[in-house]
């Protein structure tokens, strides 16, 4: 496997915890815990071989909301967005919902705001390609399906993960160049 053939996946815990494996074989996980936008725009330069990967995956930004005003989470994915390799493919996932039962959330409504913008500066790029795994994500109320969290409102369950990975690799097998190996898991 050469470099060129790898998916590299950076953000959050959700894509710490993500079994990149069903997607692609030739995977990299940089999720980091805890990890902001700003915490991305931070390290991507020790992320070696993103100038050489087939693809990028990004997913980042649930934990901004924590610290910054949805203006200042745009102000960073600007830049993130700026800094990520113009010669490779990327794949900017959406913020996934959040179960509003639990009440240190931030809201859906402010979510799907920052998503629209995020959506919007995506389309500045012709590197990049926004994918929306939010709207697949939620239940009639608009949260994300109890099914899909381990019961704390954010973080996937085995479900939730599946029906993650099905949108992103619904969207990279769209995008990537020939020689990408990209998996949908079932």
């Amino acid at each position: 496997m050469t470099i060129k053939n790898r998916i590299v996946f950076i953000g959050d815990s959700i894509v710490q915890e993500m079994p990149i494996g069903q997607i692609t074989p030739n995977g990299e996980n940089y999720g980091i815990a805890g990890d902001t936008t700003k915490g991305v725009i931070d390290r991507l330069d020790t992320i070696s071989i993103l100038n050489n990967a087939c693809a990028i995956v990004i997913h980042i930004g649930i934990n901004d909301f924590w610290f910054y005003g949805k203006d200042k989470i745009i102000d960073y994915y600007k830049i993130l967005l700026d800094i990520i390799p113009k010669n490779t493919v990327t794949v900017v996932n959406s913020i996934l919902p959040i179960d509003e039962e639990y009440e240190t959330l931030p809201y859906n409504h402010v979510i799907d705001e920052v998503n629209q913008r995020i959506e919007d500066l995506c389309q500045n790029h012709k590197n990049l390609h926004y994918c929306d795994s939010n709207s697949r994500m939620k239940n009639s109320a608009g949260y994300l399906e109890q099914e899909f969290h381990i019961g704390d409102g954010l973080h996937l369950s085995e479900l939730g993960y599946l029906m993650l990975m099905q949108s992103i690799a619904t969207k990279l097998n769209r995008v990537v160049p020939k020689g990408c190996i990209v998996n949908t898991p079932q």
